[in-house]
């Protein structure tokens, strides 16, 4: 039973190594190649946490003022679960952009 196992092992170990190599892998701390990002990237980027930011605050001023009548509970239940999510997310975002600014 170990022999077939050692020798399973074996065979595990000769397909990753051929699969690493096929895959041309670099060790670690080499660069990509100077692979540049497009230059409107940072533009869309920058467009889609402002339509998420507009839609956290129609969410929270949805919260807010939405009557509570048995018409808005889906409503409000919806709002909710997008304040709660997307303010995770900022605070996410507000965090490690402060961790990175504050230093280790």
């Amino acid at each position: 039973m170990y022999l077939y196992l050692k020798e399973g092992a074996h065979a595990i170990k000769g397909a990753l190594i051929e699969f690493i190599a096929a895959a041309y892998a670099q060790p670690a701390g080499v660069a990509s190649g100077g692979v540049q990002a497009p230059p409107y990237l940072g533009g869309m980027l920058t467009a889609i946490l402002v339509v998420m930011l507009a839609v956290f605050l129609f969410a929270v001023l949805a919260v807010l003022f939405l009557k509570d009548i048995p018409e808005n509970t889906s409503r409000r239940a919806s709002a909710n679960d997008i304040v709660k999510t997307f303010g995770g997310f900022f605070i996410g975002i507000l965090t490690s952009f402060l961790k990175q600014a504050i230093g280790p």
